[in-house]
């Protein structure tokens, strides 16, 4: 299986501080996927590799969330990772905490790139 690039752009509106957005990145958001899908298991479909975030340097106040996957292209194409495992109350759970992202801006799907082998 190859391995896909996810990147998500978060425009922060006005408001918000990047100090507590990036703290929200980091211990709660990352720390979510890290531990949810880390590897295959059972109710697994995919499986993420790494995850940084990146300040973009041509727009202000842009943050993009670089992750790599391996597993099924439809599912880490969905903004809420929908179908990501086969337990619904997972599915829940991280839907619930990507809507914290909410509070500090708005995030998009800029692309999913695959590796050529």
């Amino acid at each position: 299986m190859s391995t896909l690039y996810r990147y998500d752009a978060i425009d922060l509106n006005d408001t918000a501080k990047e100090e507590d957005f990036l703290k929200l990145m980091r211990e709660t958001i990352i720390t979510h996927f890290k531990d949810r899908y880390k590897k295959l298991t059972r109710v697994t479909v995919c499986s993420l590799g790494k995850q940084e975030i990146f300040k973009d340097t041509k727009k202000e106040r842009r943050y993009i969330w670089l992750s790599t996957w391996t597993g099924r292209e439809d599912v880490i194409s969905d903004i809420l990772f929908t179908g990501a495992t086969m337990s619904p109350e997972f599915d829940l759970e991280t839907k619930e905490i990507l809507k914290k992202i909410n509070v500090f801006g708005k995030r998009k799907i800029i692309n999913i790139y695959d590796t050529i082998e």
